[in-house]
């Protein structure tokens, strides 16, 4: 604001020279701006070293606040990148319309993911009204679908999106994504819609990992920022509007089927404006092996794919899941085709192994698996940390949906929605936005808590124990002189698995850009593919057991339930009455006993408390591992408060990053000598102490 005298704190700007009025008054007029004085300004560029300079203020004596840090994390999320399309001049100037279009683009894929989200949450309210038009034999199949078939399509993303164009390799998932949509609302059978669903995976996946690498562009501070914040706040108001959307249309003889037209719709509306706006290619950060001249031919292209890796990695999980799903329901243990089926997918995954193993028909800078990461440390733990805390977040979700429709009195999907929301995915969101604003927003500078993973690791899989704790035990069997655990205790596990999985998973990606920098990758989306494998696998494993044991081990007590009423109303102790049993309170026949029904409850509470058994051992697996964790950490002498440099924040999580090397598809030869030395420099910055462990 105009002042007529200087505070003592800042520096004029230079000035005009004071103008005489026409009354021979001179007016003079100083700017008061936030800044040092002149002999603390920081050095310039060339006068000295700037990369310890953090979030957006290059004073050395700049602390972040809540406000800062808060107007740091807004301008990294909105104002600070440009649209560098290939398409476009080289030499345009980045100015600020270019960088609205790239914000614009940003929430229209984030939008995108969102809506494949909702496709996904949306069937754990409307199972009972499915199960009313088809069977309840199979609905759990409905549930682990989606979550198969991203993992098995997400390592075969990962190589298309490193030698296609970007434009094409994601609107082809999104075409995948589209036709399963669209279809599963005209599907006749629930084999058919697991089928389905398994292309609803298949496209979820692929759309999901041409989000992250469109939001990552140069891998940058700012980049990550941008990425982790729009892809994990898409992902899980996807998660809270998903059984939202399901309620709204959760109604029998096929009212069900709108929900997914609904989305289809809107998917649609979304793919045509990118259609326009989206760019044909984007750039790629890379090393020497994956850089290569104008003339990129298809033999090119096909010499960088792991054509032999992707057939086994997609087969092999696809049908080893598939047969786990259909064992004990559709396909009797005992059948000799079963055996036969899971033969053929475990065999794939042993032939996977070995040929990236020994890189048969591959080589190290294209395999579809970065196996070396598996042999070290740090890596293998965050992959199974990510892993099982994926898997206990979906099943708990998907499960405790089940378990609210059923053996609660007479509920309405709405009112399930909105209990997931108040106690499950509601807390996962309110750690998001903390997390963000105090790495991406610069608060970790001055709030000097151990930025470290296993520190946060080994406490929250102490909340996970607790919560997938009170999960399994609150059932009859285990509480025979009670009426349970109190609603509470039930509500405080759930938030205890929403809101510590949300310190664990939105940060994956940055901790594993730490440990496995861009200049010691094989290709340049190993990093991506092995975190989001993690996270799509670990809920496919999770949601195809909880779902064998709930629907196995309930029929199983249902037939032996029916046994004991034999002779009272029409209900024989068949397998087709055992299963209208397993509906609860979605559907009562007027002529079942009320002792009969009363008890068929209690069996559905036990079949529900025994399902949870699964994410049990995974929550102890993450305690042991964060166990683990920490004693090496003691062990090499890192567990202490004492600051390191840059107040304990790694340089990788610096706004400055060290320099890289941004490869443009199609660039020179002769850029490969630049990207060496870059490699070089950051090898030699490897002393620096990095306690992200």
């Amino acid at each position: 604001m105009p002042s007529s005298k200087l505070t003592p704190a800042t520096t004029p700007t230079p000035t005009r020279a004071p103008t005489p009025t026409p009354n021979g008054i001179v007016v003079e007029q100083t700017l008061t701006v936030e800044d040092l004085p002149h002999n603390q300004h920081p050095p310039q560029q060339g006068e000295g070293d700037t990369e310890n300079v953090v979030f957006g203020d290059q004073s050395p004596r700049y602390q972040a606040t809540i406000v800062s840090a808060t107007s740091q994390l807004t301008r990294t999320l909105f104002d600070t990148t440009t649209l560098n399309d290939f398409n476009l001049n080289e030499t345009a100037s980045e100015t600020r319309d270019r960088s609205k279009t790239w914000a614009g683009i940003a929430l229209v894929v984030s939008c995108l993911n969102l809506f494949s989200m909702c496709v996904d949450s949306m069937m754990c309210v409307m199972i009972p009204t499915i199960m009313y038009d088809f069977d309840v034999l199979g609905v759990e199949w409905l549930l682990a679908a989606p979550a198969i078939g991203a993992a098995a399509t997400i390592l075969a993303a990962g190589q298309l999106y490193a030698i296609l164009p970007f434009k094409a390799v994601y609107m082809f998932f999104i075409g995948i994504l589209l036709a399963g949509t669209v279809s599963a609302g005209v599907a006749p059978n629930v084999a058919v819609l697991f089928g389905i669903r398994l292309l609803v995976g298949v496209g979820i996946g692929g759309q999901h990992f041409g989000a992250v690498v469109f939001l990552e562009r140069d891998s940058t501070f700012e980049d990550k920022v941008r990425r982790d914040f729009y892809i994990t706040a898409s992902s899980i108001l996807g998660l809270v509007i998903g059984p939202m959307v399901g309620a709204l249309f959760a109604y029998r003889d096929r009212g069900w089927a709108w929900a997914f037209y609904t989305m289809f719709m809107l998917i649609c509306i979304t793919t045509l404006i990118l259609a326009f706006v989206l760019p044909r290619k984007l750039d790629i950060v890379t090393t020497a092996p994956w850089t290569y001249g104008n003339a990129l031919t298809w033999n090119d292209r096909f010499a960088r794919f792991d054509f032999v890796g992707s057939i086994f990695s997609f087969l092999g999980i696809v049908l080893l899941f598939v047969s786990f799903n259909l064992a004990g329901t559709l396909v009797p243990w005992s059948n000799s085709y079963l055996y036969g089926l899971v033969g053929i997918g475990g065999g794939l995954i042993i032939l996977l192994v070995l040929q990236q193993f020994f890189r048969f028909y591959t080589a190290p800078n294209t395999r579809l698996v970065p196996t070396y990461y598996f042999r070290t440390f740090k890596t293998a733990m965050l992959f199974l940390v990510v892993f099982l805390t994926s898997g206990i977040f979906h099943a708990a979700l998907q499960y405790t949906a089940l378990y609210q429709l059923l053996t609660r009195g007479y509920p309405l999907a709405l009112d399930t929605a909105c209990y997931l929301f108040f106690y499950l995915t509601g807390p996962f969101i309110v750690p998001i936005p903390i997390v963000q604003l105090f790495i991406g927003g610069g608060l970790i500078t001055r709030y000097r808590a151990w930025p470290s993973y296993s520190v946060w690791t080994f406490v929250t899989s102490g909340f996970l124990l607790i919560g997938t704790t009170i999960l399994f035990i609150d059932m009859p069997t285990l509480q025979p002189t009670t009426a349970g655990l109190p609603t509470i205790a039930r509500q405080f596990a759930l938030a205890c698995i929403g809101w510590w999985s949300a310190i664990l998973l939105p940060v994956a990606h940055k901790i594993m850009d730490i440990y496995r920098p861009i200049d010691t990758q094989e290709q340049p989306l190993h990093n991506r593919s092995f975190i989001l494998l993690a996270m799509w696998l670990g809920p496919a494993v999770t949601l195809t057991t909880t779902g064998s044991i709930f629907m196995q081990l309930g029929t199983q007590k249902m037939l032996s339930l029916l046994q004991t009423f034999q002779g009272l109303g029409d209900y024989s102790p068949t397998a087709e009455n055992a299963r209208v049993l397993m509906l609860g309170y979605t559907f009562f026949r007027d002529d079942t006993p009320p002792d009969l029904f009363y008890q068929s409850i209690a069996v559905l509470e036990n079949a529900f408390g025994w399902s949870f058994l699964p994410e049990l051992a995974c929550a102890l697996l993450i305690t042991t591992l964060a166990t683990c964790m920490i004693m090496r950490k003691w062990a090499l002498g890192d567990m202490t408060f004492r600051l390191k440099e840059n107040g304990g924040v790694p340089r990788q999580w610096l706004p400055r990053d060290h320099p890289r090397s941004r490869h443009i598809w199609g660039m020179n030869e002769e850029d490969t000598e630049l990207e060496e030395r870059n490699a070089q420099e950051a090898r030699a910055r490897e002393e620096v102490p990095d306690i992200v462990i």
